[in-house]
């Protein structure tokens, strides 16, 4: 009788534990941030821990069956089924998602939430995606389930080999230690993530952080200037200030950067300073990048398809104008994205989109109002006191 009840009981694990195919629904907020809402049936039952799926799309409650879709679980949160067309301006850095990894072999339950492109609150270009943490939690699961059901089939062989063993000690043995290691097996599978459940839920959810996009202008510099280093920096106060460089402004150009920012805010627009001090270090890093001659030499001899680069003549930071210091790359900005790119600028003053669009000229304006200047084939690039020989 305990025989056939250890076989019985590896039937009944079986049914318990196999993997089972569920549901998983992905929903998205204003901002295009997209959550996975997994045993949908649960929610549609109003939280019952015992609410299953039936078939699909029909879930079974303790007092009814109902029909629900990944619809009616968004919406219940308070979130859509689809993502934004298109987010606010702030998010505008891409209107798209970026696309989806196509994997050779399925895995059962993995579903790719969309990874996006945007502008965050500080004016830098990230990327937020799950690609491979959303990945390793499917095989994992996967995995668990198999590795899981294995060991309930050996408790199933073990106690049908004790079954029909009859009164051989051996036969009997050998049944003992199979059932013996299956169950430590899946005792020690099943603890692992219990320990880390008990510990911290968030443990077994990997979400990668948001990767910033480090965007390097190609700049069409003076092959030499002469300048004057700037011996201290300080950060310009405005919340309609941003960038990667706002924290390298010259102490004497500070006061200046908020007049410009002030002047824009008053017309409903921000700044963000994608560049200012440039590290004699990332100088030579694109003079290599850019230029056949080498670092120290007299002139710039681009590589095909390369812009001039200043190329640190003397090896001296001051005949470069972003190594001084007083060199700003400045974007004007409305609700925190760019209102226009470098990719859709010119080197032609007269034709130059960017010069044409409303709020990076009153950038221009708002910039030579005090005193800096503009490179006439750069419509993002001031300096003060002037250096380059295109600078107006």
């Amino acid at each position: 009788m305990r025989r056939l009840f250890v076989f019985s009981l590896g039937v009944l694990l079986l049914g318990i534990f196999a993997p089972v195919s569920t549901n998983a629904c992905t929903c998205y907020d204003t901002d295009g941030i997209a959550s996975s809402v997994s045993d949908y049936c649960k929610e549609a039952c109003g939280g019952e821990v015992d609410a299953k799926e039936l078939t699909d799309g029909v879930c079974s409650c303790s007092s009814e069956s109902v029909a629900v879709s990944c619809i009616d679980v968004c919406e219940a949160k308070q979130l859509s089924v689809d993502p934004p067309a298109s987010s606010s301006s702030a998010d505008s850095a891409s209107s798209k998602p970026l696309l989806t990894p196509a994997l050779s072999i399925d895995i059962p339950g993995l579903t790719f939430t969309d990874a996006l492109v945007r502008t965050n609150e500080l004016g830098e270009t990230v990327v937020s995606s799950n690609f491979l943490a959303e990945y390793i939690t499917a095989v994992y699961t996967y995995l668990l389930g198999f590795a899981t059901t294995i060991a309930i089939v050996m408790i199933m062989v073990g106690g049908l080999q004790w079954t029909i063993s009859a009164t051989s000690a051996e036969a009997i043995g050998k049944a003992k230690t199979r059932i013996k290691n299956a169950v430590t097996g899946l005792v020690l599978l099943l603890s692992t993530f219990l320990i880390l459940y008990t510990v911290n839920p968030n443990l077994l959810k990997l979400q990668f952080p948001e990767l910033t996009l480090i965007e390097e202008p190609e700049e069409e510099e003076d092959d030499v200037v002469s300048g004057t280093l700037a011996t201290s920096f300080t950060t310009p106060t405005g919340s309609n200030i941003s960038g990667k460089g706002v924290d390298q402004v010259p102490s004497e150009l500070t006061s200046d950067i908020e007049a410009v920012a002030q002047a824009m805010a008053d017309l409903g627009w921000g700044i963000k300073i994608t560049s200012s001090y440039r590290s004699v270090e990332t100088q030579k890093r694109l003079i290599s990048e850019n230029c056949q001659n080498p670092t120290g030499s007299s002139t710039c001899n681009p590589k095909p398809g390369s812009p001039t680069t200043c190329i640190l003549k003397d090896l001296d930071p001051a005949n470069c104008p972003h190594t001084t210091g007083r060199a700003l790359d400045i974007w004007a900005t409305e609700d925190g994205a760019q209102c226009i790119t470098q990719s859709q600028c010119s080197k032609d003053p007269n034709t130059d989109a960017c010069r044409a669009n409303e709020c990076q000229a009153a950038l221009i304006q708002a910039m030579k109002d005090q005193g800096f200047c503009n490179l006439s084939i750069e419509a993002w690039h001031f300096e003060k006191p002037w250096m380059s020989t295109r600078c107006k």
